[in-house]
């Protein structure tokens, strides 16, 4: 897999912000609390000026975390009928992604994806293999602000039937020579690609970065 480097005051932007976050959890003096709540306004307007990514979500992300600095964690599930993957439209951006999302504290990685499985797709799944972990600034995802760990899985459909949410405008399986444009900033091609290998060669061992 070849490896991406993305732009350096990005790279940047990140760290001085797990910094900051870190400072303003484990300093104990007011004033260096103050300077460091300072530095994230800053930092939060540098990513503003030089990203066209969403002021609130930007604004919301600086200012809600606590604590030590770690990624975030996401889950995408691998669903297959017929050689061919699911697929949801997503009703933010109206391209097409596997489905998951953010894991949910209290769940176990398979409870999650089945979880956001069922809330996109109206399937019920099970995860039957860890497909890979990926780390998102090393593939070719649409420029995110954030460090996001993927974990996707292979899961096979055992109920439901489809159905659609707010978060979702189409469902569809899809051949991987007909893949329609994909979201991204949620899943590659490449990664799209690796679902495909791991269904079509049960033996593969998990991918991580």
């Amino acid at each position: 897999m070849q490896k991406i480097k993305e732009n350096n005051l990005l790279e940047y932007i990140r760290e001085l912000q797990s910094i900051i976050q870190s400072g303003i959890a484990y300093s104990k003096d007011h004033y260096t609390q103050e300077r460091f709540e300072r530095l994230n306004q800053i930092t939060a307007q540098m990513l503003i000026e030089n990203y066209p990514l969403d002021e609130k979500i930007i604004k919301s992300f600086f200012g809600n975390n606590s604590g030590y600095a770690t990624p975030k964690v996401a889950v995408r599930g691998a669903v297959f009928k017929d050689n061919k993957i699911l697929l949801v439209k997503e009703s933010t951006d109206g391209l097409w992604a596997l489905p998951g999302g953010w894991a949910d504290i209290n769940l176990t990685p398979a409870e999650n994806i089945k979880k956001e499985i069922l809330e996109e797709t109206g399937y019920i799944a099970k995860a039957t293999k860890l497909i890979g972990l990926f780390d998102n600034r090393l593939h070719e995802h649409k420029s995110k602000f954030q460090h996001v760990y993927i974990a996707f899985f292979l899961c096979e459909i055992i109920g439901g039937v489809p159905q659609l949410s707010y978060e979702t405008t189409d469902i569809g399986f899809f051949t991987e020579d007909d893949l329609p444009e994909l979201s991204t900033g949620r899943v590659t091609l490449e990664e799209v690609k690796i679902c495909f290998e791991h269904y079509n060669e049960s033996n593969l061992l998990p991918s991580f970065d």
